[in-house]
């Protein structure tokens, strides 16, 4: 069993500081539309209108999208120093409109990235300048974990012996972007 202190190898999960500003807005355009959508429900009740009324209720499906956001930012912050969630919890937050968010999200939640200009800066400052050890990346899967966030796997191969995690760790350190790396080395014989 280690007994050493762990601390030089361990890291944070909190990989996005959130938005405060946006979370705020979120909820003061949450209560403005709910409390519309009381008035012209109430309104359109009391004066027997039914488009006061049939407005007051489609109100309500955005009173219902714009909590869903407020809540998202409030989960997301709260839960940001949870272990549970293995890349920090700001992918909720990742949420801005409907086309947005169906777009943005399913390439998160399907982990497609591989067309991000990061892949190629990682694959840069690993694989650049070419050396005589040819150390290539063979296998590399990025995904965003935070707005400007992303974690790395990434297989090696190399001819370089004392090559080791670390030392490609801090090729790609270059690029504080990329906030959580998983390395794997394969030797050439």
């Amino acid at each position: 069993m280690h007994t050493q202190d762990l601390t030089a190898w361990t890291h944070h999960h909190e990989f996005d500081l959130g938005n405060p500003a946006a979370e705020r807005g979120t909820r003061v355009v949450m209560w403005v539309t709910a409390v519309m959508m009381v008035v012209e429900i109430v309104g359109g009740w009391s004066l027997n209108s039914m488009a006061l009324l049939a407005d007051g209720l489609h109100m309500s499906s955005h009173t219902i999208a714009i909590g869903l956001s407020a809540f998202a930012y409030a989960a997301a912050r709260r839960l940001s120093k949870d272990r549970r969630f293995a890349f920090g919890t700001w992918k909720i937050e990742v949420a801005v409109w409907a086309w947005g968010l169906i777009k943005g999200t399913s390439a998160i939640l399907l982990d497609r990235e591989m067309d991000n200009p990061v892949v190629d800066e990682i694959r840069a400052a690993v694989e650049a300048p070419p050396t005589k050890d040819g150390t290539r990346i063979t296998d590399l899967h990025v995904w965003r974990v935070g707005k400007q966030a992303f974690a790395a796997a990434l297989t090696v191969v190399t001819h370089d012996s004392t090559l080791s995690a670390q030392r490609v760790r801090e090729r790609i350190a270059v690029h504080p972007e990329v906030v959580h790396v998983t390395i794997e080395i394969l030797q050439c014989a």
